[in-house]
């Protein structure tokens, strides 16, 4: 599902009511508060339905430019992990 598709509340819905989100790359979201807000109320809602979330970032979530009090505090309560390559 895209929200480019011209149905922003079919994303929402969809979005609002999986099991599991993964998002990679999330440091697109830099500067884009509405998407960033809307992503804090699906994680809000995911996590009380017991649902799981899963966010690649870059670097960790305290040092990241541009994201939204609210998401940061969220992505700071959760699980960190360094995935390190070669």
């Amino acid at each position: 599902l895209s929200a480019k598709e011209g149905r922003p509340n079919n994303f929402r819905e969809a979005m609002r009511s999986a099991r599991l989100l993964i998002l990679d790359d999330a440091d697109r979201l830099r500067g884009k508060i509405r998407t960033q807000r809307e992503l804090v109320y699906a994680l809000d809602v995911m996590g009380q339905e017991g649902a799981l979330a899963v966010l690649a970032f870059r670097d960790p979530p305290a040092i990241v430019e541009g994201l939204d009090a609210g998401l940061r505090s969220r992505l700071q309560g959760g699980l960190e992990i360094e995935v390190l390559s070669e």
